[in-house]
C-alpha cells in the first residue's frame, strides 16, 4: 500500500545507505534546502519514537542531492554532510570541516545545494576506536568530452570525535582509496562484517558490472577481490543495496538491469551472480531497497513500484506490479511521483519524490514481516 505523507520541506534528496549493523545510527535522517521559505525549513526524520515523526530544524546545509550521516548509540545526530563540508551535532561546520572533495566541481555546486551525484556518501564508525568515524566520498573532475563528468577518486576523511571538546574535528581529509575514472557516481554502499567489528564497502563501476570490495579493520581500509564483471553498456545511474542480513547484494541500472549476488559477510566474496532483465523502453531513473526479512526486493521508477520474490525457482518471473503513480501533486503543483527508495529502521520503504515536492510517498505495509525485525 502506498500514501503520499507530508514532511514538511521541500526536498530533492537520495538516501546514501541502510548503516546495517550500527545500533540506531541511522535513526535521524536530515533534509532539505536552507534558502526554502520559512514554513519549508530543513527538516530531520526521527524514527526515536517507534513511529517516525518530522522535526523542522534549521541544519545550516543545502542538502539537494546526497546526503551522509551517522546517529550516536541514542540515535541523535552527530555528523551530517552534503559532500561540501561536515556538519557537527550543533549544526555548524565541523572544525576543519569544510573544503571537502575541493576542485571546479565543488566550486560550482556547492554554492547552493551540495555536491552531486547518489549514494555518494558514508560515515562508518573505526573498527577498535570507538573515537574516530570515517567518512567515505568521491569527487567528480571536469572533462573535455561526453558526459563531461567523471570521478576521479573514492576518497576517505577521518574524524575524531574527541576533537574540539567533544565535538569532532577533521584529522585527515579527501584521503584517496582507490584512483579509478571508471567508478560510477552512485552506487555504494557498506554492511557489517560478520565478526561484528569490521565493515565491508562496495561501490559499482561505470559500463561494466564490476564492484569493488573494501575491508575496513582496525589497520584502515583495503581493496580486496570484488567481483571482475563485463562490460555492459549500462551508462550509470540507479542503486545498490544490501539485504538485511548481509547476504545478498543488489545492483540496479536504468539501462542495465539488476545484478543479484550471494554475499559472504566473512570473506567480502560475492558469488552466483544472477542477473535480471528489466526490460524497459526507455531510460528511467528508479532504485530498489530490500524487505526486513530479506526475501523481497522492491524496484521502482518513477512512476511505478514493483516486488521481486527472491526465494521464487525463477527470480525474474515472480515480479508483481504493487504501486502506480496516481498523478496526485502537491499544492505548488509539483509532481509527487517515484524517485529513490530506503528502508527505514520502522521497516517501511521511504520514496524521495521526482521533484522538489515537501511530500514523500511510504509503502506502507510489506509482506511477512514479523514484530522481532523491526522494533
Amino acid at each position: 500500500m502506498i500514501h503520499h505523507r507530508s514532511i514538511l520541506l521541500s526536498i530533492f534528496i537520495h538516501f546514501a545507505f541502510t548503516l546495517s549493523g550500527q545500533i540506531k545510527g541511522d535513526y535521524q535522517w536530515p533534509f532539505g534546502h536552507v534558502n526554502k521559505p520559512p514554513e519549508y525549513p530543513n527538516a530531520i526524520l526521527d524514527f526515536n519514537g517507534g513511529m517516525v515523526s518530522i522535526i523542522p530544524e534549521y541544519l545550516r546545509m543545502d542538502i539537494a542531492w546526497d546526503r551522509g550521516s551517522i546517529c550516536d548509540d541514542r540515535g541523535r545526530l552527530l555528523y551530517y554532510s552534503n559532500g561540501c563540508f561536515i556538519a557537527d551535532s550543533t549544526r555548524h561546520q565541523m572544525k576543519n570541516g569544510g573544503e571537502i572533495n575541493p576542485g571546479r566541481v565543488h566550486n560550482s555546486q556547492c554554492k547552493g545545494g551540495g555536491y552531486f551525484g547518489t549514494q555518494s556518501e558514508i560515515f562508518l564508525p573505526a573498527p577498535g576506536r570507538p573515537w574516530l568515524y570515517y567518512m567515505l566520498h568521491r569527487n567528480f573532475y571536469i572533462a573535455k568530452v561526453a558526459p563531461w563528468y567523471f570521478i576521479e577518486a573514492l576518497r576517505y576523511t577521518l574524524i575524531d570525535a574527541r576533537g574540539n571538546n567533544g565535538l569532532g574535528e577533521v584529522i585527515a581529509k579527501n584521503v584517496p582509496i582507490l584512483e579509478d575514472t571508471t567508478l560510477t557516481g552512485e552506487r555504494m554502499t557498506a554492511v557489517r562484517h560478520a565478526n561484528l567489528r569490521d565493515w565491508w564497502i562496495v561501490h559499482a563501476h561505470d559500463k561494466s558490472t564490476k564492484i569493488s570490495v573494501f575491508l575496513l579493520d582496525t589497520s584502515g581500509i583495503t581493496e580486496t577481490k570484488g567481483y571482475d564483471g563485463t562490460v555492459d553498456g549500462n551508462d550509470g545511474g540507479g542503486w545498490i543495496s544490501f539485504s538485511p542480513d548481509g547476504r545478498r547484494l543488489a545492483s540496479y541500472t536504468p539501462d542495465g538491469d539488476i545484478e543479484l549476488f550471494d554475499f559472504d559477510r566473512s570473506t567480502g566474496y560475492l558469488s552466483n551472480h544472477l542477473h535480471i532483465e528489466v526490460k524497459w523502453d526507455t531510460f528511467i531513473f528508479g532504485s530498489i531497497a530490500f524487505s526486513p526479512n530479506s526475501r523481497y526486493l522492491y524496484l521502482n521508477t518513477i512512476l511505478d513500484i514493483y516486488q521481486y520474490d527472491l526465494q521464487a525457482e525463477d527470480i525474474g518471473a515472480s515480479r508483481i506490479h504493487i504501486g502506480h503513480w496516481d498523478g496526485w501533486r502537491d499544492e505548488l503543483r509539483s509532481p509527487v511521483a517515484f524517485l529513490y527508495m530506503e528502508r527505514g529502521p520502522d521497516c517501511r520503504i521511504y520514496i524521495a519524490p521526482a521533484s522538489s515536492s515537501r511530500y514523500m510517498s511510504v509503502v506502507q505495509h510489506i509482506r511477512k514481516v514479523t514484530s522481532h525485525i523491526c522494533k
